[in-house]
């Protein structure tokens, strides 16, 4: 009895094992039936141009252009064409006059300020020009200066080390000059003593005498 009733038992449980098995093998190749057809689906449709949303690209008027040598006198975040339209209304020019040189060698470092906060302080500079000191007296012309008020600082880079160089007492060595040309001897002077107005439209001339502290 005991081992009829197991070969029965084992007999009905191969059954739905079977049967299972079948079933699943149905049901996988219909779902491989249904893929299918979705996949053809999918490739019969057109597909859609890629787009880019326009806010997303940068504005072409973001582009900064920064001068790379300190001999060139565009300034910082303006554009490096000429602007015909707003050349009469917008801006002016100057002629600077440098004169005190100790020589002819070296090189004559000029920064124009416009914010009075960051007067002579070199890397806030709104324009820097390095010019060759070949002659007793220089003559440059700045174009495109935005009509205001601005400050000029002038110094004559003997060894043309980029720098004021100064003595162990921290008197300037070289010789340096600032627009309106300042009396004071002593120190720096305040961006209201050098500041000049540039008139859109018209060019300034500015005299600009270098000085040394030294015998």
């Amino acid at each position: 009895f005991s081992v009829t009733y197991g070969a029965d038992r084992q007999g009905k449980a191969l059954t739905s094992w079977l049967i299972l098995i079948g079933a699943a093998l149905l049901a996988a190749a219909g779902l491989g039936r249904w893929y299918q057809r979705q996949q053809n689906a999918t490739l019969a449709q057109p597909e859609e141009p890629f787009s880019v949303d326009q806010d997303e690209l940068p504005h072409p008027n973001l582009t900064a252009n920064f001068a790379g040598e300190h001999e060139s006198t565009t300034p910082r975040g303006e554009p490096t064409e000429p602007l015909s339209d707003q050349t009469s209304t917008s801006w002016g020019e100057l002629e600077l006059i440098i004169d005190g040189f100790s020589g002819d060698s070296g090189i004559c470092l000029i920064a124009l300020y416009q914010n009075p906060d960051s007067f002579n302080q070199t890397d806030q500079a709104w324009r820097l020009i390095r010019l060759p000191v070949d002659q007793p007296q220089l003559r440059f012309v700045v174009e495109q200066v935005p009509a205001g008020q601005l400050g000029i600082a002038a110094f004559h880079d003997t060894n043309s080390n980029d720098q004021l160089d100064k003595n162990r007492l921290g008197i300037p060595t070289e010789r340096f000059g600032f627009s309106n040309n300042p009396r004071r001897l002593m120190g720096v002077p305040t961006f209201q003593q050098v500041a000049i107005q540039v008139h859109a439209g018209e060019r300034r001339q500015v005299p600009i005498q270098l000085r040394s502290l030294l015998p």
